[in-house]
């Protein structure tokens, strides 16, 4: 997230040098060569003639909204149901003023601020997206804080193995597997992070779902059970992998006195009868395997 914010960071800066030359064109004349007035059905239009280095800045923001809109397009697909409708309007209101554009030479029909015009009903559309149909809600927002302050480690990985999402619990487990807590986990491969678990990153390389208890160790040693589930398959590949990380120590020491408490007695602190005969089913079948035999002395 933090890389994405820094990227749209970088884009918008043309964005607010072209805001700032339009403002200040009066004094410098980089964007505008001529001003005019056009007359049509008895109504005037000013008219701008832009500069080369006008037009540069117009295609810099017109790419940014197709390309805003591909990604928009592309992810419809993966939009849950109960907010398709609205993303569809969403993406339709946003074609409108391209499609108005190619069609207007086609019709040979003057509109005086013909931009102006093709945007109000797109600012209709959104209007009604926004607020009637409650686009912004507080999904979004309620998402985010679930996902950072959710106690199970979750780590995405896109088709190429490099981590694209990550909350803070996964940062702590990864720092224990690497014993490296220093690094920001974010862009960074996974694979070389899994080499300390064998198991896990053969099932990891081979796309596997499975689900793996580790401990890992520490100033306490902690377990974990390691969920590693494919995500977005298509053609037999997955496109992501997703993991989820459980402490299950509180479990794993339950478990622990249970197996403690079935094998010695409470009161004597000796091994009881149970504990007794596994130990010597155990020794059995070791012994057999090897044809010798066990004596008990009684």
């Amino acid at each position: 997230m933090e890389k994405i914010q820094k990227q749209l960071k970088l884009l918008a800066i043309p964005i607010f040098i072209d805001a700032l030359l339009i403002y200040t064109d009066q004094y410098h004349h980089l964007l505008r060569s001529s001003i005019g007035l056009v007359y049509v059905n008895g109504l005037s239009e000013i008219t701008v003639h832009p500069t080369l280095l006008s037009m540069a800045f117009i295609v810099y923001n017109q790419s940014l909204t197709l390309f805003a809109m591909f990604i928009l397009a592309v992810n419809i697909r993966n939009t849950p149901k109960h907010y398709f409708r609205q993303h569809l309007l969403l993406f339709l209101a946003l074609c409108l003023p391209i499609i108005l554009v190619f069609l207007m030479p086609l019709i040979h029909l003057k509109i005086l601020g013909f931009t102006a015009v093709a945007f109000i009903p797109v600012m209709v559309i959104i209007y009604y997206i926004l607020f009637r149909m409650e686009l912004l809600s507080i999904w979004p927002i309620a998402k985010d804080k679930i996902f950072t302050n959710l106690k199970d480690g979750i780590v995405l990985t896109d088709r190429y193995g490099i981590i694209v999402e990550i909350n803070p619990s996964a940062e702590r487990v990864l720092a224990l597997v690497s014993q490296d807590f220093q690094t920001k986990w974010l862009s960074k491969a996974l694979a070389p992070i899994l080499q300390s678990l064998p198991k896990l990153l053969d099932h990891y390389d081979k796309h596997e779902e499975t689900s793996i208890e580790l401990t890992l160790s520490g100033e306490v040693a902690l377990s974990y059970s390691a969920a590693l589930i494919p995500i977005g398959v298509k053609a037999a590949h997955s496109s992501g992998m997703l993991f989820i990380f459980t402490d299950i120590s509180v479990k794993k020491s339950y478990e622990q006195e249970l197996i403690h408490q079935a094998g010695i007695d409470e009161l004597t602190e000796i091994y009881n009868r149970r504990f007794f005969l596994c130990k010597v089913r155990s020794r059995n079948c070791r012994q057999s395997r090897r044809g010798g035999v066990c004596l008990i002395p009684y």
